[in-house]
């Protein structure tokens, strides 16, 4: 739908736990500590400390088996966000990359702790 939002806005992230991960038809959604989350309705990337890239297009019967359970528990250390892109670092060196296209729909949101919802 649209590029991510500017970086700070996903600062919030930094230093918070993710809780929860949750899987549907058309979208994954990542809970973290204190009230956050992330819903992707595009593709996503988690990437390995030793660089092994997992990627999930968001359609629950197709593609390689999901590893996303090793990113529960796992705390964010940093945001880098691109036009089309939103990279979440993590405590170890796994990346959660999340992607976002220009199309008449929305590829996610996210939902910070105080109640402001931002569409991408």
């Amino acid at each position: 739908m649209h590029p991510f939002p500017p970086a700070d806005e996903f600062q919030s992230l930094v230093g918070r736990t993710i809780e929860v991960i949750t899987l549907g038809p058309y979208q994954t959604a990542f809970h973290f500590e204190g009230g956050s989350s992330l819903v992707l309705e595009d593709r996503l990337c988690h990437i390995e400390p030793d660089g092994t890239v997992w990627t999930y297009d968001g359609v629950a019967h197709s593609g390689p088996p999901l590893v996303l359970h090793r990113l529960v528990n796992q705390v964010i250390v940093s945001v880098d966000r691109q036009d089309l892109s939103l990279t979440l670092g993590l405590v170890g060196g796994a990346k959660l990359v999340a992607y976002s296209e220009i199309c008449p729909y929305e590829s996610g949101h996210f939902c910070s702790a105080d109640g402001r919802i931002l569409v991408f």
